[in-house]
């Protein structure tokens, strides 16, 4: 029996998801967890950020001291409504409940926090070619578009962050599957009723993700207007976005996710403020030139065949020229000339892009390419895909365009540019590269005279994919999620508990350091912050006394029954606080 690897994409499929989880996998638990992150593995503790809701641990109002054991006293859901209405704002319920059950299954730890989303980013894999297969009938380009997923930088990185998008981009593509799958089953089997159900759900668990998706639903909503869906398409529509519409009513209305509205309004002024005063590259005022600035990051991150080259295009100068570049190879492949000509002067402005940047941004010529091929095989997909098979091009085409557009909305909205960025149009990204495999793979179909320009562009895209994987295990990646300025040490409080268990002794006290003081209407207070991220790897029963020291910013002390001193870790201001 011999197997026919041509024809055997299951095959090809199970070595993707294989390649997949290796390449997520990798260096997962090698840097801390950094920002929202903490927020995750707070929430999911049903543990508020700072301890309001542990008066009987680091917040005791009659004693200083505290256990571990005490730390982790037993929470009830009115302790996480109370700690995702202080840090996340009511967003992302649904991933930070469900990695609640998951820690208590595999534990606290880096590893286990970050494995939740890297098995919906690695489920992402299967899932776009299932959609692609069913709703293009093209097994080759689903496999096509499942590779791509496979090697996708983006979502590698989303992949080895505890936050929610990871969760979210794979319910938005599985809920715009069912939404398709909805409308074909709606005039061929009984059974529409069962994707109607799968749909609303999926499109529930969106919103408990992050209510940003509210823009999936209402290109969903457009594709059913343009091409005039019958009335009973329509009520099905309305009826399956009950489900989410009833969710995130719940949700809003009960203590975790009331004060969503009012804090989104808070952040808008303080943003604006921080716009005003100090802006910076991902922070300032609404204005045509910053918007266009800022979203140039997020055309690069979401569209994988130029993914990285805002890096190579870094001052506007350079920017400008780049584009007349481009634009001058989309007119020169217009023109009515000789073959030959055109490859003249594609070779050319390769050669005045290398010139431009002396060399120093070598992956220019490829992005001018790129970008180039892609305006052109937009019009030979347009042309090829007549009729009814218009309709999927068309409809990806908008949930590829429209999101990264709705940031624009939002900046015009909020007055700042803080929302422009790729975390907010995230969802749309399996459509994105959905996208630009249509595009070349109708390209390459093509009878074309310079269809080695596009092998070309391919290749170097890929080796430019190759430094990107790279720059995320050396945590040096572009702003995916977020970047640092110097890349992170490995996560320091698991390195103090494990010092802690097998340092201290009985009559030893753990003394924290309070790295800020907090203010609210009555007193100055102190921050927990570092007892509370050290105690969430400590072993639950442990009984030593600790207590945190207003006055000490940035060491942690074992202090010994004799009165001796011992330093565990000294975080030096923020250089091991991310």
């Amino acid at each position: 029996m011999t197997l026919n690897l041509k024809n055997n994409h299951s095959f090809f499929l199970l070595l993707l998801v294989v390649i997949g989880f290796l390449l997520r996998f990798n260096g997962l638990d090698k840097f801390g967890l950094a920002g929202d992150e903490k927020y995750s593995l707070f929430v999911s503790q049903f543990t508020s950020y700072q301890g309001n809701n542990q008066k009987d641990s680091v917040r005791n109002p009659d004693s200083k001291y505290f256990t571990t054991k005490e730390f982790w006293s037993k929470k009830k859901l009115s302790d996480f409504n109370d700690a995702i209405a202080r840090v996340d704002t009511g967003n992302g319920a649904f991933f930070t409940y469900i990695l609640h059950w998951w820690t208590l299954l595999f534990g606290v730890s880096d590893s286990s926090l970050r494995m939740l989303p890297l098995l919906f980013s690695l489920g992402i894999i299967p899932l776009i070619y299932t959609f692609v297969k069913t709703h293009f009938e093209d097994k080759g380009l689903a496999l096509v578009a499942a590779t791509l997923a496979t090697f996708s930088p983006m979502l590698i990185s989303y992949a080895q962050v505890a936050r929610n998008y990871a969760v979210l981009f794979f319910f938005a593509l599985l809920s715009t599957h069912f939404f398709l799958k909805y409308l074909r089953e709606a005039t061929k089997s009984r059974d529409w009723w069962l994707c109607l159900i799968v749909y609303g759900i999926s499109a529930a668990i969106c919103e408990m993700n992050h209510l940003s998706t509210i823009t999936l639903f209402v290109i969903h909503f457009l594709y059913l207007f343009l091409y005039r869906g019958s009335k009973s398409t329509f009520i099905g529509f309305f009826i399956a976005m009950l489900i989410p519409t009833v969710t995130v009513l719940a949700w809003i209305l009960c203590p975790g996710g009331k004060y969503i509205f009012e804090y989104v309004a808070n952040s808008v002024r303080v943003y604006n403020e921080m716009a005003e005063s100090s802006p910076y590259e991902y922070l300032s005022k609404t204005t045509f030139t910053n918007v266009t600035l800022q979203i140039r990051h997020v055309i690069s991150a979401m569209f994988i065949n130029i993914d990285g080259f805002y890096q190579e295009i870094t001052g506007k100068k350079i920017g400008l020229a780049a584009s007349a570049m481009f634009l001058a190879a989309v007119a020169v492949y217009n023109l009515n000339i000789k073959p030959l000509f055109k490859h003249i002067a594609a070779a050319t402005l390769f050669i005045l892009s290398l010139l431009l940047t002396q060399f120093q941004e070598p992956f220019l010529p490829i992005f001018i390419l790129n970008l180039g091929i892609s305006v052109i095989a937009f019009r030979y997909a347009w042309r090829e895909t007549k009729g009814s098979r218009r309709k999927p091009f068309l409809f990806i085409s908008s949930l590829s365009i429209l999101p990264i557009l709705f940031l624009v909305l939002y900046a015009l909205q909020d007055g700042n540019t803080f929302r422009v960025m790729v975390r907010y149009a995230g969802f749309a990204y399996s459509f994105c590269l959905i996208f630009v495999a249509l595009l070349y793979k109708n390209s390459l179909k093509q009878n074309l005279t310079w269809k080695a320009w596009i092998y070309i562009a391919i290749i170097g895209q890929a080796i430019q994919i190759g430094f990107l994987i790279k720059s995320i295990y050396q945590d040096t990646q572009p702003r995916y999620f977020s970047n640092y300025a110097e890349p992170r040490k490995a996560n320091p409080y698991p390195v103090i508990a494990e010092k802690i268990v097998s340092m201290a002794a009985e009559g030893d006290t753990i003394v924290y350091p309070s790295d800020e003081i907090l203010y609210d209407v009555r007193e100055p207070i102190m921050s927990v912050i570092d007892a509370q991220m050290t105690n969430f790897y400590l072993p639950k029963e442990l009984e030593i006394p600790q207590r945190v020291d207003p006055y000490e910013p940035d060491k942690v002390f074992l202090i010994k029954a004799n009165n001796e001193h011992i330093e565990l870790f000294d975080f030096e201001g923020t250089k091991y606080r991310y």
